[in-house]
């Protein structure tokens, strides 16, 4: 073994080493490493970028409680391997060794174990240690540990400043770091709603309604009367309306956005689909005002006829959001 190879393996501090540390194992069929911060439940996965120090790159996956990783089952020759469920091994590849890429595990999820049967996104399957621990501030606080974690790591270029990415319940997420920390230097906000998820939830209801030719004041009447409980106990998080706890509608969803960027002076690009279904893709313009009212800029993608996902009729599935991660991914390498 020639000396820098030792150096490598022994103290970690040379530019371009990429050995893991002995507190983390690199994950069967990945170059995720999994990481735990002693004496708490903070548990995240890290990428380092082959091509030696590089800046780090946060990925915020969207609502509900499946492990990052996942065994999955291949039903043609029938062996078990791990599954990325947050696209991060995508990302990675789409990333070409330009970032160290984070994920971070909520609090409350197995990991590495089979998935959650929380119904896709929701909260009615998960762990009470996850409903009780899921509120935007106390998820952002976790993501801010890892990273703090991740910053430390030589393979880091910590000084570079912090990217972070969300798509969904994740771009909320990012939005409200964003304006947390001051090291964050881009930010990627897609598939987020503009401020106030609880207009958007009145807005929807009478979209649907209006377009299925129901009653639009029953409609609207029964989201209303659901949202005045959420009101009356807003730190519940035992009971449930659309399938999250009370104290995910009365953090997350009372979140706003569009005031969290306009606050940061962090880079942002925003990517939303016209025709989100979970979302009134109205409000989101809400970004791009609040930013040019506060003297910055944003990075508009607007994907005309796009679902909560980007999907849009006669392109494949995924293949919109696929081509957005690596546009924003190119943005954030080449923006300054």
């Amino acid at each position: 073994m020639n000396r820098i190879a030792a150096l490598c393996l022994s103290i970690l501090t040379l530019s371009g080493c990429n050995a893991v540390p002995r507190s983390a194992a690199v994950l069967p069929g990945f170059t995720f490493e999994r990481h735990e911060i002693s004496g708490s439940s903070v548990r995240f996965y890290l990428a380092p970028s082959p091509e030696g120090p590089r800046p780090l790159l946060v990925v915020v996956q969207g609502s509900g409680c499946e492990a990052l990783f996942v065994p999955r089952t291949n039903p043609e020759d029938h062996t078990t391997r791990l599954a990325a469920t947050a696209a991060q091994d995508i990302i990675q590849k789409i990333a070409a060794g330009r970032f160290a890429v984070l994920v971070v595990e909520k609090p409350g999820v197995a990991s590495e174990t089979a998935a959650d049967e929380s119904g896709g996104g929701t909260s009615g399957g998960c762990s009470e240690e996850f409903k009780r621990a899921h509120s935007l501030a106390a998820w952002t606080h976790t993501l801010s540990r890892a990273i703090e974690q991740a910053k430390e790591d030589p393979r880091v270029q910590g000084a570079a400043g912090i990217r972070l990415m969300g798509l969904s319940e994740g771009a909320i997420t990012v939005a409200r770091l964003a304006r947390e920390r001051t090291d964050v230097s881009h930010v990627a906000f897609m598939s987020g709603f503009g401020c106030d998820q609880w207009r958007d939830v009145l807005v929807v209801a009478r979209r649907e309604a209006e377009a299925e030719h129901k009653d639009v004041a029953r409609a609207v009447a029964e989201m209303e009367a659901g949202l005045t409980k959420i009101a009356a106990d807003p730190m519940n998080a035992d009971a449930l309306f659309e399938d999250q706890t009370y104290l995910y509608w009365s953090t997350f969803g009372r979140a706003c956005p569009a005031a969290d960027l306009a606050a940061s002076d962090a880079q942002v690009f925003v990517a939303t689909g016209t025709a989100d279904e979970q979302i009134d893709a109205n409000g989101v313009e809400a970004i791009p005002a609040a930013r040019i009212a506060a003297g910055k800029t944003a990075t508009m993608r607007r994907i005309l006829g796009g679902s909560h996902v980007l999907n849009t009729p006669g392109t494949k599935p995924f293949e919109n959001l696929m081509g957005v991660f690596g546009e924003a991914m190119n943005w954030m390498a080449d923006q300054k």
